[in-house]
């Protein structure tokens, strides 16, 4: 027990001085910095979340984490993954809960990161902490068979 301990906190350290040295992926990618990677980067929420997220064809994954949230930063890569494997099928937005905080207690968002589903101006799906790509994955192959049985 007293093993399990000492390497829980050792995990902790690592993680902890990790994150001081800044060594975890970015969060909040801009257009800037990788245009090609993220559909869309909404920022400021205020000016365009409607026009951008809930007026949108395509099924919308909506990012939502803040910059000091390690589990959101290591999640960050994943949605750069997903947004490059269904780019054009899939609209992925980041939305950070710092700038936006009206939108996100609108939202009712209580936990980082939080993952949103929109499809046609309406949460269908969502995820709260860090997801594996498979079940994100698996989220978004059933909202794609949902719209193709509802074309049927």
């Amino acid at each position: 027990m007293r093993n399990l301990v000492k390497a829980n906190l050792s995990v902790w350290m690592f993680l902890a001085i990790t994150l001081l040295a800044g060594s975890f992926p970015t969060v909040g990618l801009t257009q800037e910095s990788e245009p090609s990677t993220w559909t869309t980067v909404i920022t400021p929420q205020k000016n365009n979340f409607k026009s951008e997220v809930l007026n949108s064809k395509l099924l919308v994954l909506a990012d939502v984490g803040a910059t000091w949230c390690v589990p959101c930063r290591l999640l960050a890569p994943t949605i750069d993954k997903l947004a490059k494997e269904y780019k054009g099928r899939l609209k992925v937005v980041k939305i950070d809960a710092d700038q936006n905080q009206d939108l996100v207690g609108q939202l009712g968002i209580e936990g980082f990161p939080t993952v949103l589903f929109f499809k046609n101006g309406k949460v269908v799906d969502s995820s709260v902490g860090y997801v594996p790509q498979s079940d994100l994955e698996h989220q978004i192959n059933q909202l794609f068979k949902t719209d193709k049985k509802a074309v049927s």
